[in-house]
């Protein structure tokens, strides 16, 4: 498709300042990390001044257009002016998803999204030609990106969706238009938008709100708000559940067989033996972040900081509960669960004191609770302690973690739990 004739597909005015309307281009991005050389950038921020900064660097990044609500006064850029550039935005979805040939499945749920999509991927790749949103691009902008990358020669698209903003799954499937969904679990997670799990539960069923005549929908029977649903506009759900994938893990963390379960069952489905799928699941590698277990010197640690609600802190708990020799649970705050923040987190405290662990440290505000908890639940006092933020652990850290300790470190990304491995891994080296 030429700029101009892209410009007319997402309502846009097209100005061919330093690009002719019958140029082509090779993708859209969004956000400044991502515009490449020959690439249509969506402007998508509010601020008129940092539009233009933004403008300015898709030009120095060598982006063939940008999509702005800002006219670009500089005119060394070719421009596609919109009146609602996130809408513009929806629309060129639409475009990328028409251009598709390939079945197109559509993964959501609280927790397991990313590695239950990149499981399903490697394995359809044993028998298809298959294409897989990178990383853990879920946003609206991360799933239109993704689409624009697909060639429209693959037979299998897997695509992850979220649900941070409380109102995406409806837009996420008008775009993704899936003939598969996928629910992998229904938690506590991002309840200052949905204050309850039954709300959590009606916004991620909107991921079949626009799926394809004939679509077929896989929810995880394990999970009891998803175990309960019958019907889906007219279509009976098949469920999954985690003992319907006997075989050993090739990587730590049993949390992860509902994930293999959930995409082995959508693999069968579509053709994928049982062969393809075993060797699919001992080739794989779990995202970053995902309980990766590192090993800094003789301290093993279980890295698990992508994010943090109630169900993925009881499932690092229990991987880290399994492991030998003095472990150390180092918790942080959950955040994005609204006015249950205090009660979830006490709960998870709770959880924390019946875990074989040796000793737990909570960090930030709302780890406080985790902390008072575990203690009230009959976890001994001195081998549990409480730290307000991120810098008064640090210099306290040697007090904590020693040699020959397993360490799990879990909490919400804001948390920067990144910056304890960073200071683990300068002491070890200070050892040498």
């Amino acid at each position: 498709m030429t700029l101009s004739d892209f410009s007319d597909f997402i309502g846009g005015r097209f100005f061919g300042y330093d690009q002719p309307g019958s140029a082509s281009f090779s993708r859209v991005s969004v956000g400044p990390s991502l515009v490449c050389e020959g690439s249509v950038a969506f402007i998508l921020t509010h601020n008129e001044a940092m539009a233009w900064r933004q403008i300015i660097l898709a030009r120095k990044s060598g982006a063939a257009a940008v999509v702005s609500k800002v006219p670009p006064y500089f005119k060394n850029i070719s421009c596609i002016l919109v009146e609602n550039v996130f809408d513009a935005l929806c629309r060129a979805g639409n475009y990328f998803r028409r251009r598709l040939n390939a079945k197109v499945i559509a993964v959501t749920g609280t927790v397991g999204k990313t590695t239950t999509k990149d499981l399903l991927a490697a394995m359809l790749a044993k028998k298809y030609k298959t294409a897989c949103s990178p990383g853990n691009m879920n946003t609206t902008s991360g799933l239109v990106y993704s689409m624009s990358l697909m060639k429209g020669d693959e037979e299998m698209a897997v695509v992850e969706l979220g649900a941070g903003k409380g109102t995406d799954m409806g837009i996420f499937s008008r775009i993704a238009n899936p003939d598969i969904g996928i629910i992998t679990n229904i938690g506590e997670a991002h309840l200052d938008k949905f204050v309850n799990k039954e709300n959590v539960l009606a916004e991620k069923m909107r991921i079949f709100d626009s799926a394809k005549e004939g679509f077929a929908a896989f929810l995880n029977g394990d999970d009891p708000l998803l175990g309960a649903v019958t019907d889906i506009r007219g279509v009976k759900p098949l469920f999954f559940r985690s003992s319907d994938y006997p075989h050993p893990l090739p990587f730590a963390g049993e949390h992860f067989r509902t994930d293999v379960a959930a995409a082995a069952a959508v693999a069968r489905y579509l053709g994928v033996t049982d062969e393809q799928i075993r060797a699919a699941v001992a080739d794989f590698v779990p995202m970053m972040g995902r309980c990766s277990p590192l090993c800094v010197g003789d301290i093993k640690i279980i890295f698990d900081c992508y994010n943090a609600n109630p169900l993925s802190m009881r499932a690092a708990l229990d991987l880290l509960s399994k492991c030998e020799g003095r472990k150390v649970a180092v918790l942080g705050d959950m955040l994005e669960l609204g006015a249950t923040a205090p009660e979830l987190h006490d709960e998870i405290g709770g959880y924390a004191a019946s875990r074989p662990v040796d000793e737990i440290v909570c960090i930030g505000e709302l780890a406080e609770n985790i902390c008072r908890s575990a203690t009230d639940c009959g976890f001994p006092k001195e081998c549990c302690t409480w730290y307000p933020n991120m810098e008064k652990f640090l210099n306290a850290m040697d007090k904590h973690i020693h040699s020959g300790d397993t360490v799990l470190l879990k909490a919400s990304n804001a948390m920067h739990f990144e910056k304890i491995f960073y200071q683990i891994r300068a002491a070890q080296e200070n050892k040498v």
